[in-house]
C-alpha cells in the first residue's frame, strides 16, 4: 500500500519530474561515459518501469488482485508518460506474462494493436516510421542514452513476433489471426530471415486457410534454422511442416 501511495505521488508530480531531472541530465553530462550501468543516472521512467515489473513478476507469488492493481496502475503511467515506446514495451511484456490473471483477456492484443498503430503507418517505409519514433525517444546528442538503433528495431520485430505467437498458441479468432499475420509480416520486414519469425508467421497462415503459403514460409523458415538440426526447436518446426503437408495441422 505505501509502494502504491509513493507510486500516486510520483505519477502525479510525473511531468514536472521529468522536465527537471532532464535538465540536471543535460547540465551535469560527461562525454563518453556509459550512463546505462550507473544507478544514479537512472532517471524516474527506469525506476518506475523496474518497480511495475517487479510487482507484476511471475517468479513472485502475488495474488490475482495484487496483479491486476499494479497492471492498471502502469496503464495509467503508460498515459501519463504519453505512450512513451519504452514504457509501451513493457507494459506488453507485464501483461503477456500475466494473461491468466487477467480481468479483461483480450487487454494485451488491444494494447499492442494500439501500440503496433501508434507506429506503423502504410503511408510511411517502416524504417522511417521507427526512426521517427527512434529519434524523438531513444536518440540523444548528450550521450546520455544508451539504447542504440539496432537494439531499438530488434526489440520491436521480437515484440511483434512474442504476441503474434501468442495468437499461434492460444487463439482461434479470425480477426485476431489476420491482425497477427499483419504484425507478424511486420516483423519479418525488419529481420527478413529469422526462422523463429518464419515459423510463426507459416502458423498463422494455415491458421488462416493459406495452406500453400503456410508450406512454403514453413519450409523457409526450417532454411534458415541451418545448423540447429539437432535441436528440438528444428524437429518441433519440421514436425509442424510434416502435419501441415498431410493436413493434421
Amino acid at each position: 500500500d505505501v509502494d502504491f501511495e509513493g507510486i500516486d505521488y510520483l505519477l502525479k508530480h510525473y511531468n514536472k519530474i521529468i522536465e527537471k531531472e532532464t535538465e540536471e541530465i543535460i547540465d551535469s553530462v560527461v562525454v563518453d561515459y556509459d550512463y546505462s550501468y550507473d544507478y544514479s543516472y537512472r532517471n524516474l521512467d527506469d525506476v518506475l518501469i523496474d518497480v511495475f515489473n517487479q510487482n507484476s513478476s511471475t517468479y513472485q507469488e502475488f495474488s490475482t488482485e495484487h496483479i491486476n492493481k499494479t497492471l492498471a496502475y502502469f496503464k495509467k503511467y503508460v498515459e501519463i508518460s504519453g505512450n512513451k515506446q519504452n514504457v509501451f514495451s513493457s507494459y506488453l511484456y507485464a501483461l503477456s506474462n500475466n494473461v491468466e490473471k487477467l480481468k479483461n483477456k483480450n487487454e494485451y492484443y488491444n494494447s499492442y494493436e494500439t501500440y503496433f498503430n501508434s507506429i506503423i503507418h502504410e503511408s510511411k517505409n517502416i524504417y522511417e516510421s521507427l526512426d521517427e519514433i527512434y529519434s524523438k525517444n531513444y536518440y540523444s546528442s548528450d550521450n546520455y542514452s544508451y539504447r542504440d538503433w539496432n537494439s531499438y528495431k530488434s526489440s520491436f520485430s521480437s515484440l511483434a513476433n512474442t504476441v503474434a505467437w501468442s495468437i499461434v498458441e492460444n487463439e482461434k479468432d479470425a480477426e485476431l489471426i489476420r491482425k497477427a499475420i499483419k504484425w507478424s509480416e511486420t516483423s519479418l520486414k525488419l529481420d527478413k530471415n529469422n526462422g523463429y519469425y518464419l515459423d510463426t508467421l507459416a502458423q498463422l497462415y494455415y491458421k488462416n486457410g493459406q495452406k500453400e503459403l503456410a508450406i512454403s514460409t514453413q519450409k523457409k523458415a526450417l532454411e534458415n534454422m541451418k545448423g540447429t538440426e539437432d535441436s528440438s526447436t528444428y524437429q518441433e518446426m519440421q514436425d509442424v511442416l510434416t502435419k501441415m503437408q498431410n493436413g493434421s495441422y
